[in-house]
């Protein structure tokens, strides 16, 4: 069945909560493989039906902790089912709840549950408790932490933990015995730990997530179900979603029920020929503590389409094994299978008649699928080459992702022009868009019939894009976000008062409607991988050495982050004066000396705004590019040194420089684990 476009109005796609679309998806669409997760080598399937009965059973489960309305839960999981159940049965619980990226550093994460004032927060496993338990007495508001996979004996593991004085929520538990004011909320920076600690903290009580719900299944009737619906309004707060501020501590985007959900069933609903039930399957393995990828599965909950959660090292294989008609990515994925495919001529440069053959098949195929363009498709005897290049080549390129695929939808950052008409040339169906998570996910598109490739598609219904004065991206629409998170000034900032977003993206709006993306205005920019770097915190950490006068952070839609760096030259001679050396940027010890600088600026950020590779700089910087505020121009520094910033992208692996152990010039230091990433993606 196919979702008519016609059906689309203001009406339809207001006023519903997550738990109303999921309610759709059930009654309109029932879906015996609806929901799907890869458990010791195989699928396990769950129908929508019985992943509304878990969301209702979790729900009252959480609603027996006494907690009240609005309250936080956290999450600290992998993007998974259980991901997905925690996140509909706390919102049908009445929780507000708090998605957390398991890449942030640890201070981070203890920032985020602090900030929030996160009463509850569901971890994965065991494994994943261990590296936070001993930071968790600094969790000021936490009473309950909620483990997912308990392994083995749970009441063998669960006594350790909890210490001696562990006790459970039954008991007279009085939180304020815990309570301390947290140097989080005041932007200080993390006490040392008690790295020997085994046990969770006298206020803290630890719970299984099965025993959660077992409690919930004895509480279920059509009544109780109905009473946690009826206090769900679509316009609550329904989840804060901590993002990169142009600090160094994360900012919490506050959306509503109603945000999500218009935004999911507007993207959903405009979409050509998108069809619902088991006729769409979908492979998820983009993260769901993002807004894109968590509001496509609302939408697929919505439609009924079976969900297949995967994870970046599970992809490659599941495409062959699902072989899904939908798949979400981010550019840097797309980019590491255009390397591949283009290493692939290599295999043909041996002798042989047959080599000859496929080379010169595989050349051609290489130049038909570049010439292509998605604004202007051949026609009628122009897609011979095409057709010849298909048979020889490009069925096998397709076979990466299946031999249904109508739809790879790419977003979170900006893919190459080049690469989309590259992609669908080959007949890789990709289309790019746009949005942010104070969008509430995506605002602008392209479609197969309507695409420009040097473009994000044209605005949604019910979205109005305009350009400002000085480029930046306005947007207005029912998807705008509440606000940040105990931060007016900033949503003030961000929001004016006719209910303009300002973006802090640059753009402008082609004579047919389609938005271009041409640079930013804020002090952030996206890698390839979908992720922000912030841009003041390295620079400000780099530029507070004596030895660097400058130092500009680089990689927008780059896959790593790059820094420039202008040393600061009298400082730099006087150090080497003192050491008997020359000045010589090139010398090791002296490149070893930057990357300690570098590596001290590194900490305390997440891996992925790490500064990778940094240049030298024997140019000086020109007093023009020098602004009235003090700070440097970032588009004339781009300019002026472009050759500078390519050459550290050139090669596919960043190199990262030894450092002397030997040398005078400086002493390294240590990076604590509290101020690391928890884990790598």
């Amino acid at each position: 069945m196919t979702q008519l476009l016609s059906d689309l109005n203001r009406d339809n796609i207001l006023g519903s909560s997550v738990l109303d679309l999921l309610d759709q998806g059930c009654d309109r669409h029932p879906n015996i493989l609806a929901l799907n997760r890869y458990v010791e080598g195989q699928w396990q399937a769950c129908s929508n039906l019985m992943f509304r009965q878990q969301v209702e059973e979790l729900a009252l489960g959480f609603s027996a902790l006494h907690l009240e309305k609005g309250d936080r839960l956290a999450m600290l999981m992998p993007s998974d089912f259980s991901l997905a159940l925690v996140d509909v049965a706390s919102l049908l619980a009445g929780f507000v709840n708090v998605p957390i990226d398991l890449t942030q550093t640890i201070e981070n994460i203890i920032y985020c549950l602090n900030h929030s004032e996160a009463k509850v927060v569901v971890i994965s496993d065991l494994k994943l408790l261990g590296q936070l338990l001993p930071y968790l007495d600094q969790a000021t508001f936490l009473r309950w932490v909620v483990m997912v996979e308990t392994d083995g004996d749970w009441a063998k593991n669960r006594d350790p933990l909890l210490g001696e004085e562990g006790g459970s929520p039954n008991q007279n538990f009085v939180p304020n015995t815990c309570l301390k004011l947290s140097h989080y909320l005041s932007g200080e920076t993390v006490e040392i730990p008690n790295l020997d600690s085994k046990s969770l903290p006298q206020c803290i009580d630890l719970l299984a997530l099965d025993d959660v719900q077992a409690q919930g299944q004895k509480l279920w009737s059509e009544t109780a179900i109905a009473t946690l619906k009826a206090q769900i309004n679509p316009k609550d707060l329904a989840t804060i979603i901590y993002i990169a501020s142009e600090e160094q501590q994360p900012k919490g985007v506050m959306l509503s029920h109603e945000n999500m959900t218009s935004n999911a069933l507007t993207a959903f609903g405009s979409y050509p020929g998108l069809k619902t039930g088991n006729d769409e399957t979908v492979l998820l393995f983009l993260p769901l503590t993002h807004i894109f990828a968590r509001v496509f599965l609302y939408g697929h909950l919505a439609y009924g389409h079976s969900v297949y959660f995967s994870s970046p090292s599970r992809l490659i294989r599941h495409l062959r094994l699902i072989n899904p008609t939908i798949l979400i990515t981010v550019p840097h994925l797309l980019e590491k299978m255009y390397d591949r495919l283009i290493a692939k001529g290599d295999l043909f440069e041996t002798g042989g008649l047959k080599n000859r053959f496929k080379s010169a098949a595989f050349n051609q195929a290489l130049r038909v699928a570049h010439s292509y363009n998605v604004a202007t498709p051949p026609q009628g005897l122009q897609t011979m080459p095409w057709d010849l290049s298909k048979r020889w080549v490009f069925n096998q390129w397709q076979e990466i992702f299946g031999n249904r695929l109508h739809s790879l939808v790419c977003g979170g950052a900006a893919l190459r022009p080049e690469l989309v008409n590259f992609f669908n040339g080959s007949g890789i169906p990709v289309i790019q868009g746009y949005g942010l998570t104070e969008t509430s996910g995506v605002i602008c598109y392209n479609r197969h019939d309507n695409h420009r490739a040097d473009t994000v598609g044209c605005p949604m219904p019910f979205t109005k894009v305009k350009i400002a004065g000085d480029r930046e991206i306005l947007i207005k629409a029912p998807f705008v976000m509440l606000g940040y998170y105990k931060d007016p000034a900033g949503t003030a900032k961000t929001i004016d008062r006719e209910g303009w977003l300002h973006t802090g993206d640059m753009g402008r709006l082609t004579p047919e409607g389609f938005l271009q993306i041409k640079g930013v205005k804020k002090a952030q920019f996206k890698l390839s991988t979908g992720k922000y770097v912030s841009l003041k915190p390295l620079e400000n950490a780099v530029q507070g050495s004596e030895l660097v006068q400058w130092a500009i952070a680089v990689g927008m839609n780059q896959k790593f982050c790059g820094m420039l760096i202008f040393p600061e030259r009298s400082a730099l001679l006087k150090l080497l004066t003192a050491n008997h050396m020359d000045y010589d940027l090139s010398d090791p010890q002296i490149m070893a000396l930057y990357q300690n600088i570098v590596d001290q600026a590194n900490c305390h950020l997440p891996y992925w705004s790490n500064i990778r590779k940094f240049a030298l700089m024997e140019q000086d910087i020109p007093e023009s590019f020098i602004n009235a505020d003090g700070t440097l121009s970032r588009s004339k520094v781009y300019l002026r040194f472009a050759s500078d910033i390519n050459k550290l992208y050139q090669s596919n692996k960043s190199k990262e420089l030894a450092i002397e152990k030997n040398t005078d010039l400086f002493t390294p230091q240590a990076c604590p684990t509290f101020a690391q990433s928890l884990m790598h993606s």
